[in-house]
């Protein structure tokens, strides 16, 4: 690797400098070739990345992972994906990334959580769909923390009864969402997800409820 400094004095003069911010800037030898693997300033395309892998298909040896990856960009996708390619390096077989199944938070409040297809999303992609929604309020537990406002919503492939995505609102939603997720990631029904029993009191009976209205079984309604 070759090395540039850069020394930015901050302050009064050169001499009286109060602060100095030394910043290094790394060039990395032997990239030819690089651009087979598709690298522009949005990152490395997913054409050009395996997602088995993390490794540029048309570069042997080159892996990427985070934010130079397709989207969406989040810390726990990096993270994983920073797994798949030390795995894949030490000769495992990771298993490979499926977006779809990548949860999203926001944290503000109240909190958004999300994974999957929105309803309209899956009906763009030609999915026939069953949605549930269930509001806060319908909740104790939601109530009795004073946090009545928000909702859960599920998106169901009518055909198959795949749960396709579910996006909520409300208290401790980005802790619920892994629910949802390990739900896709294990290719749940909604058959698997009517007959799990939900601990009482919590908000998480919230995402139970969502997922019986989308079938017009709703208990608390």
């Amino acid at each position: 690797m070759r090395r540039a400094a850069l020394q930015v004095a901050l302050g009064l003069d050169h001499q009286g400098f109060q602060h100095r911010l030394a910043a290094w800037r790394f060039h990395p030898n032997g990239t030819e070739g690089y651009a087979k693997a598709e690298v522009t300033i949005g990152g490395i395309s997913t054409a050009g990345l395996s997602s088995q892998t993390m490794e540029a298909r048309d570069v042997p040896g080159l892996y990427a992972i985070g934010d130079i990856t397709a989207p969406p960009w989040l810390a726990h996708k990096a993270s994983h994906e920073g797994v798949i390619a030390a795995e894949a390096i030490a000769g495992k077989h990771p298993h490979a990334m499926d977006p779809r199944n990548i949860p999203g938070c926001t944290y503000c409040h109240p909190q958004i959580a999300s994974v999957g297809l929105t309803e309209a999303k899956a009906k763009e992609a030609g999915y026939e769909v069953k949605v549930g929604n269930f509001p806060f309020i319908g909740n104790g537990k939601a109530i009795a923390l004073g946090e009545p406002e928000g909702f859960v919503k599920t998106v169901f492939d009518a055909k198959t009864g795949e749960l396709l995505g579910a996006h909520m609102i409300g208290a401790e939603v980005t802790e619920m969402i892994q629910g949802y997720t390990i739900g896709k990631t294990l290719e749940t029904t909604e058959a698997e997800l009517m007959e799990t029993v939900f601990p009482h009191p919590t908000i998480s009976e919230t995402m139970h409820e969502a997922v019986l209205a989308a079938y017009g079984r709703q208990l608390h309604m």
